[in-house]
C-alpha cells in the first residue's frame, strides 16, 4: 500500500512540474533543461511529508489547472472542424388523424456553438411514400434559457414538396465566448440531458415540419438520419392516432439501427397512450428506421 501511495505522489509531483516548469512549495526551483534536476526535485516533492496526508492542496489545485488544460486542448483539435455540437436532441412522431394524412415531426435540440459566428443549423427533410412537405407548415423557434432569439428558416427552390433543404438560421449568431471553450463538452452533456439545466451559452433549437399523405399505406417508416452532425442523447417517440394502432409484438414496436456494416434491433419502450419510445447515447453515421406497419 506505501508502494502504491508513493507511485501516486509520484505522478501528481511528475505532472505538477510539467504543468508549471518547476516546483510548487517554494522548496526547489527547477530549469526545464536541466533534466537530472528536475527529476531530483520531482522525486524529493513525492518524498516530502504531506499535511494532508496523500495530496497537498497546491498539487491537487495544480493537478486541475493541467487537467482542465488537457481537457481544453483534446476538444478544440476535436472541435474545429466541428462548428456546432449537439447535446442532446428530441424528436417527436405524432399521427394527427387515422388515415396518417397528416403526420407531424417535430424537433428540440440543444446546441453549443464550438466557433464564433456560428449562424446556421442544416438539415434536410424527404419523403418516400408519395407524401408531401408544406413548407407553409413548417414552424420554429430558438431560445437561449427563457429567451427568445431572433430565427428563421431558409429554404433553398427544390422540385416540388418532396425533398427540403432547410437551414433554421439564428438571425445574431449563437452565443460565443471564453466559457464555450472552458466547459467541457461531456458537463455540457449531464446537464442537459439529465439534470434539465441549460447554460446561457446553449440554444434549444425548435422546429416542426408535417408530412402530407405519406404514411397512409400500411407499411411505410419514419427514418431519422445521423451524418452531418453527431447526435448525442437522443430520444425519438412516436404517437400513433388512437384510430389507428400499429400492429406490435410483445408489447414493443421494433425499430432498426443502420450502420455501414449491418443492422441492430432496437425495441421500444411504452410512454403512454399508444406512444413508444427509443434512447441512444450517440448516433454518427447511421440511421434509425421505424417501421410502421398498420
Amino acid at each position: 500500500m506505501r508502494q502504491i501511495a508513493l507511485f501516486a505522489r509520484a505522478v501528481v509531483a511528475l505532472i505538477t512540474t510539467i504543468s508549471l516548469g518547476g516546483l510548487i512549495g517554494g522548496t526547489e526551483l527547477l530549469d526545464r533543461q536541466d533534466i537530472r534536476g528536475f527529476l531530483v526535485g520531482a522525486g524529493r516533492l513525492a518524498m516530502k511529508p504531506s499535511l494532508f496526508g496523500l495530496f497537498e492542496y497546491d498539487r491537487l489545485l495544480f493537478l486541475a489547472v493541467c487537467s482542465l488544460g488537457v481537457v481544453m486542448t483534446w476538444e478544440a483539435l476535436r472541435n474545429r472542424d466541428r462548428p456546432i455540437s449537439v447535446l442532446a436532441s428530441e424528436m417527436r412522431v405524432e399521427f394527427l388523424d387515422h388515415t396518417g394524412a397528416d403526420v407531424q415531426v417535430s424537433r428540440t435540440q440543444y446546441l453549443r456553438a464550438n466557433q464564433p459566428d456560428v449562424t446556421a443549423y442544416y438539415m434536410e427533410a424527404s419523403t418516400s411514400f408519395g407524401g408531401t412537405i408544406p413548407r407553409d407548415r413548417i414552424t420554429h423557434g430558438a431560445f437561449v434559457g427563457r429567451r427568445a432569439i431572433r430565427d428563421h428558416v431558409d429554404i433553398p427552390p427544390t422540385s416540388g414538396d418532396t425533398r427540403l433543404e432547410i437551414a433554421h438560421v439564428f438571425d445574431d449568431a449563437m452565443p460565443f465566448g471564453l466559457v464555450n471553450v472552458l466547459v467541457p463538452e461531456f458537463l455540457l452533456r449531464f446537464l442537459v440531458a439529465r439534470i434539465r439545466i441549460q447554460p446561457r451559452f446553449v440554444v434549444r433549437r425548435e422546429i416542426a415540419i408535417h408530412y402530407v399523405n405519406e404514411h397512409g399505406k400500411n407499411d411505410t417508416y419514419y427514418q431519422a438520419t445521423a451524418d452531418r452532425y453527431v447526435q448525442r442523447n437522443v430520444k425519438v417517440s412516436v404517437k400513433f392516432h388512437p384510430g389507428r394502432l400499429p400492429r406490435i409484438q410483445k408489447g414493443v414496436l421494433e425499430a432498426q439501427l443502420i450502420r455501414r456494416n449491418g443492422i441492430e434491433r432496437i425495441y421500444s419502450s411504452v410512454r403512454g397512450d399508444a406512444t413508444y419510445e427509443y434512447g441512444f447515447r450517440r448516433l454518427k453515421n447511421e440511421r434509425v428506421r421505424i417501421p410502421f406497419r398498420f
